[in-house]
């Protein structure tokens, strides 16, 4: 099958793969797909043959590791790609690229805003921000499971059963018969 000899799977340290790969989102035959933007020169990554324009067909999956790979399908986020090889568990990170059919149109690649853009080297601060969020999430649920629900619900349960409690109360006072 030729489009299996255009792929490419490629093991690589997630680090490494953080710093030397960047991504890039793009239009090829009116779909989103994600492609090799750029690649340190020197890097095991171009040494494994990683070259910009080649189009990421999979990446191994952040929880379970290199066993397991995501499909990257059409449309695709690259920035939910980029938080989940970024946090991921294993120190190696699978990715599959696919080189470019020559046979068909390169391309279209979205160059974003230079005032919105965040290079790759930010990775390690959007790993401190996502790090702080996950962190005050604990935080949070930590001082709801210390929170002492038991006011509350005496509370809910008087202001649900003291008003029955009164009426019947009335009711008999007055001499009501119930029947």
């Amino acid at each position: 099958d030729t489009k299996e000899l255009l792929q490419k799977t490629v093991t690589l340290d997630t680090k490494e793969l953080l710093q030397t790969v960047r991504f890039t989102p793009a239009q090829l035959q009116g779909k989103g797909v994600i492609i090799v933007d750029a690649v340190a020169i020197g890097s095991s990554a171009e040494l494994k043959g990683i070259k910009p324009g080649q189009r990421l067909v999979a990446v191994s999956d952040p929880v379970q590791g290199t066993e397991v790979l995501w499909s990257i399908e059409e449309n695709s986020s690259i920035r939910f790609l980029m938080d989940a090889v970024r946090l991921s568990r294993s120190p190696t990170t699978v990715i599959v690229v696919e080189d470019p059919d020559p046979t068909k149109p390169a391309p279209t690649v979205f160059r974003p805003n230079t005032a919105q853009a965040q290079p790759q080297a930010d990775g390690d601060r959007v790993a401190q921000s996502v790090r702080r969020r996950i962190a005050a999430r604990e935080e949070m649920l930590d001082a709801v499971g210390k929170r002492n629900d038991v006011p509350f619900l005496l509370g809910l349960a008087a202001g649900l059963v003291l008003p029955s409690v009164v009426i019947f109360g009335a009711l008999f006072a007055s001499g009501y018969q119930f029947q």
